[in-house]
């Protein structure tokens, strides 16, 4: 599988959580609100790109952050994350100690924080103020039934939604993508200036540029 049906499937599969969820509350089956939800909720994994960052530097940060969130999502336990990201133990025990990354911090905020009950507070107000955008097309008694119904859709996707993660590898193949195409946009497409300003050789812009015109990858 390539790393677009990868990503692909992980969106398609958190679309088709939303859809069934807000069809079944709100007993409405309209795919641009359903679209609207999905793109606002950033669970289980988002690729941002900053090409203002060098890119190996960018990359870096871009691992660190992938581990960290993995170790939050698993309250700090090392072996289960691994797992989740399709790494092997000593790949994950070599960015902690690379990255500086403190384990029993996470595992005590972990203990501190109910990361569930965050995440079902973001999905509660992410669905609540979407749904009330499309007020004019759904029935009154719909959205009256929907407001008593809403604890409960948030809990499904509190439930079902975090379950859904891009392995490591993938997830730094599409950053890779996902940085060059920016970097190419921001210099017109022009690979030898974009090599001179991410440092970046044109032979590794031109292999991600046939990635980019294969799979149609979008920003």
């Amino acid at each position: 599988m390539d790393n677009k049906s990868t990503l692909e499937k992980l969106i398609q599969d958190k679309t088709i959580v939303i859809q069934k969820v807000i069809s079944k509350y709100l007993g409405v089956d309209n795919k641009e609100l359903n679209q609207d939800i999905s793109s606002c909720i950033n669970y289980p994994f988002e690729i941002n790109v900053n090409t203002k960052i060098p890119f190996k530097q960018s990359k870096k940060i871009f691992i660190k952050s992938y581990i960290e969130n993995i170790l939050v999502k698993n309250k700090g336990q090392i072996i289960r994350s691994a797992n989740e990201a399709k790494i092997n133990r000593r790949t994950i025990y070599r960015y902690i100690n690379e990255f500086k990354i403190d384990v029993e911090e996470i595992r005590l905020f972990s203990t501190k924080n109910n990361i569930s009950t965050k995440q079902y507070k973001d999905f509660y107000h992410i669905v609540e103020n979407t749904v009330k955008k499309y007020d004019e097309l759904i029935h009154p008694i719909k959205q009256e039934l929907f407001e008593k119904r809403l604890p409960k859709a948030a809990e499904d996707l509190t439930k079902i939604i975090p379950k859904l993660i891009l392995p490591l590898k993938e997830a730094v193949e599409m950053f890779e993508v996902k940085y060059i195409q920016q970097a190419l946009l921001d210099n017109n497409s022009n690979i030898e200036k974009t090599s001179k300003e991410i440092n970046v050789s044109t032979k590794t812009i031109q292999r991600k540029i046939k990635l980019i015109e294969k799979n149609k990858v979008i920003i």
